[in-house]
């Protein structure tokens, strides 16, 4: 409904003028006398009043119209007792819809009020929906501007004043770009193509750090012929990250499979090796004493040790801490890490002799000496005489002290400090260099994750770390972690301990004829390791047959024939061994079964309750859990 306020002094004429808008359909019509106070009150009507009625000939009518119109929008109709001629120009400023001279006809009232309303709510309308158009604009969640072909910005809106203000700052959308030129080869390629056209960027720091667009250029013409560009601009920054992050994880899940699987067939070879040097023993006493034989045992020794180390960095596993010695924990990942050092690095390490029982997930803390010792080496391409050093040491905190990102509180620590004589890390950086993704080193060189994961997987541990950097005098880690009191809970399988191997005479004493009769069904995929096995668990007095695979196993039973003990490899070709001897254990033709391994425990969730043997094994320590599972 249409909403009229008709302002005259004059009652009689009012109520004339009020009866006859009547006539019009959908129209309300409200009478009042004083023009001072309605303009005193403008605002409340400017919600309820589509069209103004007023004289001008009343005190303060024609400042009413003009104020109106300027102020709030309102328009107006114009009665008035002299000619139009003569007030036209006095009402400029008012923009009346029309002017009615007294004495008027009904009619031409009625013809005059339903024009002026007609062209007051198409008015209305048009505003309304600019005013939503540009709200629209303003108030979008995509940054845009509209600028000039020569890149002079006109307009922007509030996301683009937030993300890419500096570029407003400067007028210039050329801001914007990383590269000079950039600009003009878009506009050049848009003009060519005449429509929308879409790109990603990569802007440099506009206040807000480097960020990722997904950007849509639009060409247009004004009414005047001039050209203006509508530039959107989505912030994809976030996306790209997760989008990075996502392909680093893969990269990393992939390398650790390929470590695991490098691993597993390093421990076939070894398993092999130690077979065939313990027979060679057996046959030739002599040749075993030499003092180059025993070289080959202690190579053999450290090759197992690498295995098992790589095991240990590429597993996948939950957060599991336990309580270890953290000087044995070290020892051990010093001897993988020293062979990331190129020979013109200096790679010492300082353990002290007395122990350092911590609580903490051991992988975890070998994932934080690697990504420490990667970074060190990295920052010392450059350096003179490089040096990179692990230590360990016991210190009391008796006040609280500083740390990234948190604070160590009073307490005994056992403390892991890497340290460099690189180029150091410059001050405003020291907080970013914990960013996921932020990296100092060259494109192509670095994730950027390394420090981050440091950061978290401390955190874990509720361990703290404390950074302390000079530009070109190094950098050096410390990692605490509380020291435990009572060390005697340390769980004995996370101890870092070197194989044991029996001695030639002791294998000979404690394996010879020890599985005399038994009948042993020996599956694994590797020939070497088969052929290496026989012949030590033949030694024993055992009977063996062999497959490598479930198809031969399956064939071998085909023969009713009965087998004492299963010695399989968990992992096998097709049908792994845990599933295999759950079909074979079906037909009872076979009494127990010893699983054996080149993967880490751990790795397979049903093993629980089985006996396993990891590789590398030695012939003495096959037959021994042999008879271990067979009770003999």
């Amino acid at each position: 409904m249409a909403r009229i306020v008709v302002v005259e002094s004059e009652a009689v004429v009012a109520l004339d003028m009020a009866g006859s808008l009547q006539t019009l359909e959908d129209v309300e019509v409200r009478l009042e006398r004083d023009a001072l106070a309605v303009h005193a009150n403008l605002t409340a009507f400017r919600d309820c009043c589509d069209l103004l009625v007023v004289d001008i000939g009343d005190p303060g009518g024609l400042e009413l119209a003009v104020a109106a119109y300027r102020d709030h929008g309102i328009q107006s109709v114009i009665l008035s007792d002299l000619p139009a001629s003569e007030v036209l120009s006095s009402l400029k400023e008012a923009y009346p819809l029309g002017v009615l001279v007294k004495p008027f006809h009904e009619k031409e009232l009625v013809a005059t009020i339903e024009n002026a309303l007609a062209r007051s709510l198409l008015q209305r309308k048009l505003e309304a929906s600019e005013r939503r158009y540009h709200d629209l604009f303003t108030y979008s969640l995509a940054a845009r501007c509209v600028c000039t072909p020569e890149g002079n910005i006109i307009e922007t809106n509030n996301a683009f004043m937030n993300i890419l203000g500096e570029a407003a700052a400067r007028g210039e959308i050329s801001a914007i770009f990383s590269q000079s030129g950039q600009w003009d080869a878009l506009l050049g390629e848009l003009v060519a193509r005449g429509s929308l056209m879409q790109r990603e960027l990569h802007t440099g720091d506009l206040g807000r750090g480097e960020k990722d667009l997904l950007a849509g250029f639009l060409l247009f013409e004004q009414s005047d012929g001039s050209r203006q560009i509508l530039c959107e601009f989505f912030d994809i920054t976030e996306s790209k990250r997760l989008q990075e992050e996502l392909v680093q994880a893969q990269k990393l899940d992939a390398m650790g499979r390929l470590a695991s699987g490098v691993a597993h067939d390093l421990n076939n070879l070894l398993t092999s090796i130690i077979g065939y040097m313990e027979m060679m023993k057996l046959d030739a006493p002599d040749i075993a004493q030499s003092e180059d034989f025993h070289g080959i045992e202690r190579t053999i020794q450290r090759a197992s040790i690498l295995t098992r180390q790589l095991l240990g960095f590429s597993r996948r596993r939950t957060f599991v801490p336990d309580i270890v010695d953290l000087r044995l924990l070290v020892t051990d990942a010093a001897k993988m890490l020293r062979r990331l050092m190129p020979e013109r690095i200096f790679f010492s390490q300082s353990i002290p002799e007395r122990e350092m029982p911590v609580r903490c997930d051991p992988g975890h803390i070998q994932q934080i000496l690697m990504n420490l010792v990667v970074n060190a080496r990295d920052a010392l391409e450059s350096a003179e005489h490089p040096r990179v050093s692990i230590s360990v040491n016991a210190e009391y905190l008796d006040t609280p002290r500083k740390a990234v990102r948190s604070t160590i509180q009073p307490g005994h620590y056992a403390v892991i400090e890497v340290a460099d004589n690189g180029s150091g890390i410059p001050s405003e950086l020291t907080d970013r260099i914990f960013e996921p993704f932020f990296s100092t080193k060259a494109e192509g060189k670095g994730t950027g994750l390394g420090l981050s994961i440091v950061l978290s997987l401390a955190a874990m541990n509720e361990a703290r770390l404390i950074l302390d950097t000079r530009v070109g005098h190094g950098t050096a880690f410390s990692l605490y972690l509380p020291l435990v009191e009572h060390a005697g809970e340390r769980n004995a399988s996370l101890q870092v301990q070197e194989t044991d191997r029996p001695s030639p005479a002791a294998a000979a004493s404690h394996t010879l004829g020890r599985l005399a009769g038994k009948r042993i069904m020996l599956v694994d995929d590797d020939e070497d390791l088969l052929t290496s096995c026989v012949r030590n668990l033949e030694r024993s007095g055992a009977q063996v047959v062999t497959g490598r695979n479930a198809g031969d196993v399956f064939l071998l039973l085909d023969g009713r024939e009965h087998f004492d003990l299963m010695v399989v490899d968990i992992v096998l070709p097709g049908m792994n061994g845990m599933d295999l001897w759950k079909r074979v254990r079906q037909q009872r033709r076979i009494d127990y079964c010893l699983f054996i391994t080149g993967y880490e425990q751990s790795s397979f969730e049903d093993i629980a309750g089985y006996k396993v043997l990891e590789k590398p094994f030695s012939p003495a320590q096959l037959v021994l859990a042999c008879a271990e599972a067979l009770g003999v």
